[in-house]
């Protein structure tokens, strides 16, 4: 049959038509949906974070992530809190002094409150549910005389979880019982119920309940063995929902990759528009290789991840306080689109999780663009800035690479001539008696053509701040100078003002005031920690580091050892390193003890200490081992140590040693940090968490871990050490 041939072409345009259809987005900032809060991660039990490393996650310049939450654990091993909270302050007065919102999760209520007077399972004491709430006010006090607001506090992390660490039980009544009961105190904004899988029988109670629901500040949950979906019950109560923890594992098992960000990518996507949710906030938010952990957003070095990278596309352009506005979410297969406005900019998220590129027009309206800036995240780099991209008519084509996730971030515009400033360093550090250099850019916006006459403003104490091409039309040096006493600590949020006549843009620089160092050294020990058996000898290497240019000579000394011990220096000066020889003798005294090494130079002095155990000879019957498994299936397991201390002496800075024989592996573990080497398995107490000590004729519960195992045999190890004791095991 023969088909005329303006069918043909008719027939082709519909196709040409339908495929041009197909791969536009339309994007209409002017149709909005929910507040976004922001985007963050955890630090539960995680030691006190560097102020690099707080720079790398919640700073906004090249190489940093955007964050703008950290979610802390609250402590439960005081029923008054304080110095066990300690750390916890440190992290959020880091991430706060940068901008971040943080908010406080409780693990478990106080031992002491609960049915079985354990931090593991059990329920809280009706009798004690005012108290838990006066303690999670304590908890928000605390953080606020540090200079920490709270934005929000969550009454329990996981109710409904069936695990073998921190954790306490509640059900949908229970939490509705405390939430109507008692709730009506607390002096921030409440979050519950933060379930494992977003289990809303554990919310809905508490929603339904008059005398609870005005209580309830956000309902968050977790996503674990879930996908994120919209909460109606909790949006028609006209409560935020929050995403308050997940996290992915890299298909490698060692290092995220960019099928592992794509992935992220459509996590976070899924959450902000198939659930609605108004915050993303990651588990454990940097890597942790003595847990196994490798699934942080940044690496030990402080770089970005590609989890991390995938989280920043959203981050670092999406702030808080923008709102989600329309966009087909899917115009092409394997491409996911979002659009955020809000804060003077507004962005397109796109997520090409194709093997090929896609190129699509996006076609926006609601606002005025003339641009915008594409940022990608590839398998050949992370958050790259590319080429600015003119906006005609409101649309913009761009070819999405393969595996790929760009946002584009466009300056909203109003018709009338401005500027917007920019640093190229949104943090900078500077070390009193010296200098350092930031550059400030103009953009024009709507065709503005003026000069722009720089101010800054919230500088520390003793810091100046002087702009070498002022006013300007592009960018200026601005030149910050601290004086010797310049004000050192935290980051301080410096002003950079622009002002054109009646026409004024401002942006910020976190400026942290290092001390200047001061010529001397400092000594470290290596290891930290020694076991000495009695009638035998133990070396450590006692280095020394020069600091402000000292070139001198050391001399070592050690004091506090114990009875029947003594140590010998070789060489007993230098000005590099020294091995110390700790001998003890037949009858040296068995226990724990802390050396300290003095060094001295001169007027100049340090100090460093090692934490020594003496032990006996005769070894045997000094401590005990209990080695529970529970849970096990047919490739995992679950264990809980505890460890008797047979001894006279509370024992600090322990380390327990032992041996697989079937091939097991650590993938988890609590509240002990571990080291595995083949069968070989270390536990050591975590440093300065003296809760962990075992007391003389007492014992720690608090170790566990979760495992793998080869499905046929799982022994219960036969020899057990404590310090180098051997231990009896049960």
């Amino acid at each position: 049959m023969r088909i005329p041939l303006t069918n043909i072409v008719a027939s082709t345009f519909l196709l040409v038509s339908a495929v041009a259809n197909a791969q536009t987005a339309t994007v209409n900032f002017g149709t909005t949906y929910q507040t976004i809060r922001g985007f963050g991660g955890a630090e539960a039990w995680m030691p006190a974070f560097s102020s690099a490393t707080e720079s790398a996650l919640f700073g906004t310049g090249n190489n940093q992530l955007g964050l703008t939450i950290l979610r802390v654990r609250i402590d439960p091993s005081s029923t008054t809190g304080g110095s066990n909270w300690a750390t916890e302050l440190s992290n959020a007065q880091g991430a706060h002094a940068l901008g971040a919102t943080i908010i406080a999760t409780p693990w478990t209520p106080p031992a002491a409150w609960k049915s079985n007077n354990s931090t593991i399972e059990g329920t809280l004491n009706t009798s004690e549910y005012g108290a838990y709430a006066n303690y999670l006010n304590a908890f928000t006090s605390y953080l606020a005389a540090g200079g920490v607001p709270l934005y929000a506090i969550s009454m329990q992390n996981e109710p409904d979880a069936n695990v073998t660490y921190e954790s306490a039980v509640w059900t949908g009544a229970t939490m509705d019982a405390w939430v109507a009961g008692n709730a009506g105190v607390l002096t921030t904004r409440l979050i519950m119920p933060e379930s494992e899988s977003f289990t809303t029988s554990l919310s809905d109670p508490a929603l339904d309940d008059a005398n609870a629901v005005g209580k309830i500040g956000i309902i968050a949950g977790h996503i674990y063995g879930v996908s994120p979906s919209y909460y109606t019950n909790a949006e028609q109560k006209g409560k935020e929902v929050w995403m308050t923890e997940h996290y992915l594992s890299p298909a490698n098992g060692s290092a995220s990759a960019i099928g592992d960000a794509i992935t992220a990518a459509q996590e976070v996507h899924a959450s902000l528009v198939t659930g609605q949710y108004n915050a993303y906030v990651w588990w454990w938010i940097v890597d942790w290789p003595a847990e196994g952990f490798v699934s942080g957003l940044a690496d030990t070095s402080n770089n970005p991840t590609y989890y991390g990278a995938a989280i920043a596309q959203f981050s670092k352009y999406v702030r808080p306080g923008s709102v989600r506005a329309s966009a087909t979410a899917n115009p092409v297969s394997g491409v996911d689109v979002s659009a955020y406005t809000g804060n003077g900019t507004s962005e397109i998220v796109a997520i090409n999780s194709n093997s090929s590129a896609n190129t699509v027009t996006f076609a926006t309206s609601g606002e005025t663009l003339s641009s915008v800036t594409p940022y990608e995240t590839s398998a050949s780099g992370m958050l790259a800035q590319q080429t600015a991209i003119g906006v005609s008519g409101g649309s913009f084509m761009y070819t999405l690479p393969a595996q790929s996730i760009t946002t584009f971030v466009g300056t909203n515009g109003s018709g009338t001539p401005g500027f917007t400033l920019s640093p190229s360093a949104s943090t900078l550090a500077v070390t009193q008696g010296s200098s350092a250099t930031d550059t400030v850019s103009v953009a024009d916006v709507d065709g503005f053509s003026g000069s722009v006459t720089l101010a800054a403003s919230g500088l520390p104490s003793g810091v100046t701040a002087a702009f070498g091409t002022n006013p300007t039309t592009g960018s200026s040096v601005v030149t910050f100078t601290a004086s010797s006493t310049a004000t050192t600590g935290r980051p301080v949020t410096v002003t950079i003002k622009g002002a054109s006549g009646t026409t004024t843009a401002s942006t910020t620089i976190a400026l942290t005031v290092n001390t200047k160092p001061v010529s001397g050294y400092t000594l470290s020990s290596s290891p930290t920690s020694l076991t000495v058996k009695q009638g035998s000898s133990g070396t450590d290497t006692i280095t020394v580091t020069d600091t402000g240019g000292f070139t001198g000579s050391v001399a070592f000394t050690a004091t506090g050892l114990p009875s029947g011990v003594t140590a010998s220096f070789s060489p007993a000066s230098s000005s590099s390193s020294s091995l110390l020889t700790l001998t003890a003798s037949s009858t040296a005294a068995v226990g724990s003890s802390t050396v300290m090494i003095t060094g001295t130079s001169g007027t100049t002095t340090a100090t460093t200490t090692i934490a020594l155990t003496i032990s006996s000879a005769g070894g045997g019957g000094a401590c005990t081992v209990d080695y529970t498994i529970a849970p096990q299936n047919s490739s995992a397991f679950g264990a809980t140590v505890t460890i008797k201390n047979g001894g006279s002496t509370t024992l600090s800075n322990w380390s327990l040693t032992w041996s697989f024989a079937n091939g097991q592996t650590i993938a988890s573990s609590w509240n002990g940090a571990v080291s595995q080497s083949g069968a070989n398995v270390t536990v050591s107490e975590q440093a300065g968490q003296t809760w962990e000590n075992i007391p003389a004729g007492g014992s720690y519960s608090g170790f566990g871990f979760n495992g793998k195992w080869n499905g046929t045999t799982n022994a219960i190890p036969t020899a057990f050490s404590l310090n180098g004791t051997a231990c009896t095991v049960n």
